[in-house]
């Protein structure tokens, strides 16, 4: 009876033995593949022209915006001045604080000495 219980204990303890080699075996078991996301690019692009153009610089919003901060509009529009004049104008207010950048200032002398010049 002895050597029957042993047979059976060595017979419980392979089977136990090639269950656990089997548990811990390679993992080749069919898994769905997912097919590799593609990556996103986190670089910013180069900029590209744009076909917008820029917004133009308007004289007349110029004048309505910056000269009326600090003038009646009357008191530039009954001006009769030459284009020499107006920028001689423009320049003291720009000297006074008057906010325009260069490209705003030739924009609006322009505007002036056509629509108010002699």
């Amino acid at each position: 009876m002895k050597v029957q219980s042993h047979k059976w204990v060595c017979m419980i303890a392979m089977i136990i033995t090639v269950g656990l080699l089997a548990a811990c075996g390679g993992s080749e078991t069919s898994q769905p593949t997912v097919p590799p996301k593609a990556e996103e690019s986190t670089e910013i692009p180069d900029v590209v022209e744009s076909t917008i153009p820029p917004p133009s610089i308007d004289g007349e919003a110029l004048l309505q915006q910056r000269c009326t901060a600090c003038h009646n509009l009357n008191r530039v529009t009954n001006k009769s001045w030459s284009l020499e004049q107006w920028e001689q104008n423009v320049s003291e207010m720009v000297g006074k604080g008057a906010r325009l950048n260069a490209e705003e200032k030739e924009v609006l002398i322009k505007y002036l000495a056509e629509n108010y010049g002699p």
